[in-house]
């Protein structure tokens, strides 16, 4: 079987030496390419061939996603998808995946510095602070549901 091509189309660090290891770890003969651009008129010439796309903050559109020529999912490294068009992608059958509790750590431990920063902090405050971290996950995963519900209904409603 010829290799799968997965493409990183950008990558915040420089050493993506953990990115390597899991994937050849998996025994797949994997061809690895990684670019470094955001821009979908740079990505559409250079994505036809992915079997997969790993994005980090690259807008995924309509016309990246038309120049797939075999991609099966596209993954997103962090908790949001909106730079990727959701609909686009499961028009063509492309599965879109992301980490859903990407950096929850460290947006929780940074707003509770900018908390204790403040010279005074309220009950009102951190009531807030809190219905708002968990109306965010809620929202979030409601809006996966959502999609996932719709990929379905569009998948078993008649051809017309």
């Amino acid at each position: 079987m010829p290799p799968y091509t997965i493409i990183l189309t950008d990558f915040g660090e420089s050493d993506w030496d953990i990115e390597l290891q899991v994937l050849y770890e998996s025994g797949l003969d994997i061809n690895l390419v990684r670019l470094e651009t955001r821009v979908p008129e740079q990505l559409i010439p250079r994505v036809a061939t992915a079997d997969a796309l790993i994005v980090q903050w690259a807008s995924i559109n309509r016309q990246v996603i038309d120049a797939l020529q075999r991609c099966k999912v596209i993954s997103r490294y962090g908790i949001g998808v909106d730079m990727i068009d959701l609909e686009a992608a499961s028009e063509r059958g492309i599965i879109v995946a992301n980490v859903h509790d990407y950096c929850i750590e460290e947006v929780s431990t940074q707003t509770i510095g900018f908390v204790l920063d403040q010279p005074v902090i309220s009950s009102a405050l951190v009531d807030n602070l809190n219905a708002s971290i968990h109306l965010r996950a809620l929202l979030t995963d409601l809006f996966l549901i959502d999609q996932a519900l719709k990929g379905k209904a569009k998948a078993a409603s008649p051809s017309r």
